[in-house]
Parts: C-alpha cells; structure tokens; sequence
C-alpha cells in the first residue's frame, strides 16, 4: 500500500447478500447484517526490519546453511539455535552467534538430529531487527562408511531414525520393536 491513510470496511451478513462488488452495500436492509469502519494508516518503516522466508539447504549429517531474506540491505546478523524443538528463544538453551554471512554456514551439529533458529539482522549499533522464527529441521542421517556394520536395532541405537520401510514386492510393512523371541516382547535385545 501507499503512504497515507486508506479506509478499510468490513461487512457480512447470515445469508451472504451483501453483494460481490467492492464496496459492498452499505445500505443494506436485510436482517443480521454488520459493517465496521476502519482508517488504516501506511507509514515508513523506522529501524530495522523483520527478516523473512528463513530456509534451510546444502544439508549435511554435521552442517547446513540458513539463509533468510533480508530487506535492511544489512551486513551484520545474530542467529539463535538449539536441537530441543520449541526452545524459548532468549532462555539461555540456544546456542547464539553472530554472522556476517547469508547464507550461513552452520556447523558442529549432530546428525539424525531435529534443530529450530531464529534469526534477527543487526543494521546497526543499537538497532536490531525482532526476530524471525523459528525454523526447524532435521540433520540427515550420517553414511554408512565403517565395514563390517552391525545394527542392533536397540532403542539407543544412532541410526534408529534413519532407516525406512521400502517396499520391492508387496505390501507388507516392517516395524522395529524390542524384546525377546516366542511371544510377546518383553525386553530389548542385546547382542
């Protein structure tokens, strides 16, 4: 919108007879009918503003870039992010940084793991953005390198999560569970 002031109405009846063209019919004399005026003010923007459309690529078991669009033309960012979805941003669990680059490279993380951050631009001395997030996601699963490879499919097992269910022939569905043989699983198996 423009700068200046714009008037909104908002209108609505029980039965939708209001009409589809803009503005509706402020006349209107029907019953249960309801109309709301407003001024809506459009201002410059002062200080920094909100980073938008955070994202994540370049995923790695132990690394991935975040980038954000920035609309301050700024040079300076403070990213927050911890691996407990739904971390209160500025409680002290995050790990903060500062950045100078967008994207960011992000690394030292673990992998099959779940992450959020937030990010907020810094246009200034004193004039940060508020932030923007949370964005989550997921490190990848580390590749298989080290032969002969065992997997005990016990519930501590690192590579629990990476494994998945594809189907060649049929329809049958594999779940991973835990105990003993000959009946019901009481017990992880260890070995």
């Amino acid at each position: 919108a423009t700068l200046g002031n714009h008037r909104i109405r908002f209108g609505g009846s029980w039965n939708n007879t209001l009409g589809t063209t803009a503005p509706s019919f402020p006349c209107y004399t029907g019953s249960w009918a309801s109309f709301e005026d407003y001024t809506l003010q459009v201002i410059a923007p002062t200080g920094c503003i909100q980073v938008d459309s955070l994202s994540v690529s370049n995923q790695m078991p132990t690394s991935i870039d975040l980038s954000w669009v920035d609309y301050n033309s700024a040079t300076a960012w403070e990213i927050e992010y911890d691996d407990s979805i739904g971390f209160v941003l500025g409680s002290g669990t995050g790990t903060r940084i500062p950045t100078t680059t967008n994207p960011h490279n992000l690394t030292g993380l673990n992998a099959n793991s779940d992450y959020e951050y937030y990010v907020r631009a810094v246009c200034a001395v004193g004039d940060t953005s508020t932030w923007a997030g949370p964005f989550a996601f997921r490190t990848p699963c580390t590749v298989i390198s080290t032969f002969p490879f065992v997997e005990g499919f016990e519930s501590t097992s690192p590579t629990l999560g990476c494994w998945r269910n594809d189907f060649v022939t049929g329809t049958g569905n594999w779940q991973i569970a835990y105990g003993a043989l000959g009946g019901a699983i009481t017990a992880p198996f260890a070995g």
